[in-house]
Formats: structure tokens, sequence, C-alpha cells
């Protein structure tokens, strides 16, 4: 049983989960991180070694530092994404940061409750409304959301060098958009681009041209506050000779999917993808998840969703992709080891 409250740039969020006997004490607990904000200087001395110690290891681990990197870069080099240093640790203040929490727990009005699991609505009714209903509130939402959220306007291709104790090339291409709404469609879509790829970066770059030791592709959509974003992500690791051939075939790759989808591959995804939905029934997580999209957003991700999958043809798919790959950018950033 645990309760956490964390904060990014678009939410803010308390999160929770308990066995069905544990659950008044998981509202107890949830009621008290709303309230009852505590300092505990001892905890968070440990929280702030440990970071430390974690900053000090990153710089000496290459791959630390090409996810910083990738992440820079895909976020446009915004500020609110440059990677934190040692000398940024400094400017933390504890007592500011018990001051936000506590700020942004202030009113219960600005959340939305959701509740998933096993258990009966009349005997969970009565806890909710112990528990949730008495929370301190304003009557009405109070937080106002600003959107800081960035993609690059234009391509990305960076290249650096990075020593290395087992020298290996790393390339990761992120081909992204922010014009595409954020749809059913869209989702299964992209998913199903993702999973093309993979299996076109494990047959082509890997196993024919022998370019790569572990390419891979993956992709997914979601909602950025009002902005939504689709990604389809490609990686590869190779031998450093084989950079220039792996990193060629990574792109060609991705382009193909416009024109040249095999109706046997899409045939294998649709599959996997029912079977998974099906699987995802039954977890908690995934619920959560969808109630948020139909509640905060008004996108339904379950009723047609195995219509709209079985619906897929490779026509349809290749002009998915071609919109998507029309509407959108590619970042690509490739680490080769230092001489």
């Amino acid at each position: 049983m645990s309760v956490s409250y964390s904060m990014d740039r678009t939410h803010d969020q308390v999160s929770g989960n308990s066995t069905v006997a544990d659950l008044a004490t998981m509202l107890q607990l949830t009621y008290l991180q709303f309230t009852a904000i505590n300092p505990d200087e001892k905890s968070w001395n440990s929280t702030l070694a440990n970071i430390k110690n974690a900053f000090q290891n990153k710089e000496s681990d290459p791959m630390k530092v090409y996810a910083d990197s990738v992440n820079y870069i895909l976020a446009d080099r915004s500020q609110r994404d440059k990677p934190l240093t040692m000398a940024d640790l400094q400017h933390i203040d504890y007592q500011h940061l018990l001051q936000m929490a506590r700020k942004r727990l202030a009113n219960a009005a600005d959340y939305t409750f959701y509740f998933v699991g096993n258990f009966q609505e009349d005997s969970i009714k009565p806890l909710i409304e112990q528990y949730i209903a008495s929370l301190p509130s304003q009557g009405k939402p109070t937080s106002q959301y600003r959107n800081v959220f960035k993609r690059p306007a234009t391509d990305v291709v960076a290249n650096f060098a990075r020593k290395m104790v087992t020298p290996q090339t790393t390339s990761y291409m992120v081909w992204a958009s922010t014009h595409i709404p954020y749809t059913l469609g869209s989702s299964i879509n992209i998913s199903v681009l993702g999973h093309l790829l993979d299996y076109r970066y494990l047959n082509k770059i890997r196993e024919e041209a022998g370019a790569a030791y572990s390419p891979g592709a993956f992709a997914g959509a979601r909602m950025v506050g009002d902005t939504p974003d689709l990604e389809l992500i490609g990686y590869s690791m190779m031998n450093p000779t084989k950079t220039a051939l792996a990193v060629k075939l990574m792109r060609q790759q991705a382009e193909l999917l416009k024109t040249q989808i095999v109706a046997a591959d899409l045939a294998k995804v649709q599959k996997n993808m029912l079977k998974n939905f099906d699987d995802n029934l039954k977890e908690n997580s995934s619920w959560i998840g969808w109630l948020s999209s139909w509640y905060g957003k008004g996108v339904d991700l379950v009723s047609d969703y195995r219509a709209t999958v079985k619906a897929l043809t490779t026509q349809s798919v290749e002009d998915f992709a071609s919109e998507f790959f029309s509407k959108g950018v590619r970042v690509e950033v490739t680490m080769t080891p230092a001489k």
C-alpha cells in the first residue's frame, strides 16, 4: 500500500494503491497527503545525497549523457528540459518545495479522482464521502494551465562523440507530430507503425545487413496538456564501423512505411494488438489511463478499439504514415565513441 504526490509540467497527481482490506487506510493517507505535508529533514537529506551520487555517476555513463541529450534536443532545447548539473542542485530549497506542494494541494476541486479495482460502489462510497469529499476545496478549480510543451520546428540531426569503455555507436530517431488530432484512430495507427518499423529494423538492419546489435522501434500517442503528441521512435546500437549503413537503413525503412506495408506483417500486428487489448482489460492501470483519456480529453479508447484495429488495411495505414511524416519533424541523435 502506498500514496504519493508528484508534479510535472502538465499535472499534479496523487496516486495510491492498496489491497481491498487496506482501502480505508489508503484513503486516510490520501486525505493526509492533501492536508498534512510536514517537513522531514532526515529523509530529504538522504534523498538529496542519493540524487547527488546519481549525478556524479551519470557523468561517467555515456548512455545517461546520451539520453539527456536526446530529450533536450527533442524538446527544442527548452530551458525546462536542459539537463540538470551538480551545480543546479545547490539551488534547491527544500522549504520552497514544501510550500509549492502545499499550494498545489490546497484546493481539491483542482483534481479529478479515479477509483479502479475490486470493490463495490456501495461499500466505497461512504469512504469517499469521508476522506475525499471532506478535503479542503474552493468549490471550483483555480489552477490555470499554460502550455510550455515544445518540439523543434524543423528536422534536427545531431552527432557527437563520447569516450566509452566498450566502443559502440548509438542512434536514436524520433519522428514526432503535434498536428494530428489525438483520437482512437490516430492512437491505433501510430502504434501500428511502431510495431511494423520494429519488424523492419530487426529483419533488414540486423538479420539481412548485419549492421546493428539490437535495433528496434515503438510508437505512441498522448496529449501533453492541450497538445496532441504522436511519436514514432527508432533506435539502434551498432558496431562503429557499421554506423553509416545502419543509420541509412533506419531512415529508409521508416520512409517505406508510406508505400510498402506488407499485408502479412500488418495481420500479425493486428492479432498481437487485439490480444494485448484483451489482456489490458484485466489491468487496473489500463483502466486508469482510459478513464483519464475519456473524462479528461473526451477520447474513448475502449469501445471501438477492436473494430478499429480489425478495419485496418495496408492502404489505410500507408495513408496515415504519409500524413504523419508530412506533418511532423525528425529528430536524429547519434553518439559515436571518441577516438
